[in-house]
């Protein structure tokens, strides 16, 4: 018995719904495929982010993006600041103290290019741990003003507690002649609490330059020394403090 046009059509109507499924469904592997390769490469990616800061007009903007990214972005920094032909290679470095990528430890102290001595510094200050301190140290018999002034900053935030041969070392930075090294070092005493360093801190606080003067009675105050507070308290009275603003 043949089949009527009606059952023809019934059988009709399956066939054509699975063809538009198999259409649809290659239609989405095919927009998928495109999408998924630009995944690694939105452009927020680390990768393109270190790529624009060739370029000065995004350079800023790719910076920041960069400091969000943390982490994420240390690998790429990395091989950026080992490439020597990479226009921006100090900001690279700079960005790996900024996300505080550790990996990135051993090769900062392997670095001996003197003209990126300030950030290589700085990024292992921001590093932080015993190899960047070893750094630090060097920096402050080793190096020229700059980084004995890169090294004093760094340390002035130290937060962890230092041996006493390094704390002496700073101790001579209270007399320097430069007031930014006079400053820092009091910060750092301050920060270590070093009840040694009372006496050469109280003479600071009769400085020609006033941020040194506050800075000295910031760390009498952290240290806490009883004659080093009575120090603090007639420096105040005599308005040789300079008061926040």
């Amino acid at each position: 018995m043949s089949e009527t046009e009606p059952e023809k059509s019934r059988k009709a109507i399956p066939l054509l719904f699975w063809l538009v499924i198999v259409t649809l469904m290659g239609l989405a592997i095919g927009l998928w495929q495109p999408w998924k390769k630009g995944l690694t490469h939105t452009p927020n990616s680390p990768e393109l982010l270190i790529q624009q800061l060739r370029d000065p007009a995004r350079s800023k903007t790719a910076y920041l993006q960069l400091v969000s990214s943390g982490e994420a972005a240390g690998p790429g920094l990395l091989a950026a600041a080992k490439d020597e032909a990479f226009p921006a290679r100090s900001e690279a470095i700079e960005l790996l103290g900024r996300v505080r990528y550790q990996p990135a430890i051993e090769y900062l102290v392997s670095l001996q290019d003197p003209a990126l001595g300030r950030v290589r510094l700085t990024a292992l200050g921001n590093i932080g741990g015993p190899e960047a301190l070893a750094e630090l140290r060097k920096g402050l018999s080793g190096g020229g003003e700059e980084i004995r002034f890169v090294a004093l900053r760094k340390l002035s935030d130290w937060p962890e507690p230092v041996e006493r041969a390094l704390r002496d070392e700073v101790l001579v930075f209270l007399k320097d002649t430069e007031s930014g090294r006079r400053e820092f070092a009091a910060l750092f005493c301050g920060r270590q609490r070093d009840e040694q360093a009372v006496t050469p801190l109280v003479a600071c606080l009769d400085d020609p330059q006033g941020d040194v003067r506050k800075a000295a009675a910031w760390a009498l105050a952290q240290i806490g020394d009883e004659e080093g507070l009575k120090a603090v308290q007639a420096a105040y009275a005599r308005g040789a403090i300079p008061e926040d603003r």
